[in-house]
C-alpha cells in the first residue's frame, strides 16, 4: 500500500486541473478507468483465494493486518495532538533515513526541484512535488523504517538529472553524444553508484561464504528435510534449500502478531521441523533462548555475517534425533 502514494500524487494535479477547467466528464471517465484497472489487477487473486476458500485470510492478513497492525503509531493514546506529533515525528525520521541511505537521490530531488523553481516550470514542479509528497507520506507516516523503504522515492530522482543533461546538451545532439564530456558522465555515474551503494562489501564475498549457502549444504545431507525460519523475516534459506514450508507461520513477519511467536514456539516444543534457522543482532539476543532451553534441538553451525549496517550471528539448529 505504501507505493499507492506516488500514483495518487500523479492523479491529484490532473484532478484539480480538470475541476478548474470544468471537465467533469473526463474526471468521471478517469475514475472509472482507474477502478477498472485496480479490479483487473485484483481479479486473479480473488479467483485464486476464492477457489482455495481463503478469501477471509486474504482480507484479514493482506488488508486489515497491513493497514491497522503494521503502523508503529500509538493508537491507545486518546490525545489527538499526541497522534499528530507521532505522525510528524515519523515523517522526520523518514527524511533522515532517506538522506542516510540514499544521499545522492536526496540531493538530486532537491536539485531538480530548485531547477524547476528558478526556471519557472510550475507545472512540472507541481506534479513532481505532488508525487514526492504523497509517496513520502504513504511510505513513512506509519513509523516503519527499513533501508529499502526509500526505494519507493527513486522514480522522482529522475527530476534531478534534468538540469544535468540540459547543461550537457547542445544544438548538435548527434555530435554531443560522442563528445568527451558525455563519455565522462558514463564513467562518473557508474563510479558514483558503486561508491554510494551499501552493498559494495558483498562483491568480495563468494557464494560459499554466505550463511544461506553454508546452511543449505548442511541441510542437504538430510533427505526431505523440513525447516523453520524462527523469529525473523525470511532469511533466504527456503530459496537456497528448495524447501517448501510445512507450517503456517514459517517465518516471523514485521506485523506484531503475538500468535506468530506463540505458534512458532509450539512448533519448536513439538519438534515439528528438522531444522531451525534464526539470527541475533548481538551475542546476547534473546531470540535463541526458546530454542536453547528445548532439548530437542542442537546447534550445528553459527556464522557471523555483516548485513544492513550491523553484525549478525546466524544460527542453524537440528533435531537431535536425526
Amino acid at each position: 500500500f505504501t507505493l499507492c502514494g506516488i500514483f495518487l500524487g500523479w492523479y491529484i494535479p490532473f484532478f484539480f486541473n480538470f475541476i478548474i477547467k470544468r471537465k467533469f466528464k473526463i474526471i468521471l471517465n478517469s475514475i472509472l478507468f482507474i477502478i477498472l484497472g485496480l479490479f483487473a489487477g485484483t481479479l486473479p487473486y480473488l479467483i485464486y483465494f476464492g477457489i482455495s476458500n481463503s478469501l477471509k485470510d486474504l482480507f484479514e492478513i493482506y488488508i486489515y493486518d497491513n493497514i491497522f497492525l503494521y503502523s508503529e503509531v500509538e493508537s491507545d493514546n486518546s490525545s489527538f495532538i499526541h497522534t499528530i506529533k507521532d505522525l510528524i515525528q515519523n515523517l522526520i525520521w523518514g527524511a533522515k533515513d532517506f538522506h542516510k541511505y540514499y544521499p545522492a537521490g536526496f540531493y538530486l530531488i532537491i536539485l531538480g526541484g530548485l531547477y524547476c523553481f528558478f526556471r519557472k516550470w510550475r507545472t512540472q514542479l507541481i506534479y513532481a512535488f505532488s508525487m514526492f509528497a504523497f509517496a513520502f507520506i504513504f511510505i513513512f507516516v506509519a513509523g516503519r523504517k527499513y533501508p529499502y523503504y526509500s526505494l519507493g522515492l527513486t522514480p522522482i530522482i529522475c527530476l534531478g538529472f534534468v538540469p544535468i543533461f540540459i547543461i550537457l546538451s547542445s544544438d548538435n545532439a548527434i555530435n554531443k553524444l560522442f563528445s568527451c564530456k558525455t563519455y565522462l558522465v558514463y564513467i562518473i555515474i557508474p563510479g558514483l553508484i558503486f561508491y554510494l551503494t551499501d552493498n559494495r562489501y558483498l562483491l568480495k564475498l563468494s557464494k560459499e561464504e554466505l550463511p544461506q549457502y553454508k546452511f543449505a549444504n548442511i541441510i542437504s545431507q538430510t533427505p526431505d528435510a523440513t525447516l523453520l525460519n524462527y523469529g525473523k523475516l525470511d532469511l533466504g534459506l527456503y530459496t537456497t534449500t528448495g524447501i517448501i514450508p510445512n507450517c503456517k507461520y514459517f517465518c516471523q513477519l514485521n506485523v506484531p502478531l503475538e500468535i506468530m511467536k506463540k505458534t512458532q514456539d509450539i512448533y519448536i516444543e513439538k519438534g515439528l521441523c528438522d531444522y531451525i534457522v534464526t539470527f541475533e543482532d548481538y551475542p546476547d539476543d534473546s531470540t535463541i533462548s526458546n530454542i536453547d532451553k528445548n532439548n530437542l534441538y542442537i546447534l550445528v553451525d553459527k556464522v557471523e555475517y555483516w548485513y544492513e549496517d550491523r553484525l549478525r550471528y546466524y544460527s542453524l539448529y537440528k533435531l537431535s534425533d536425526i
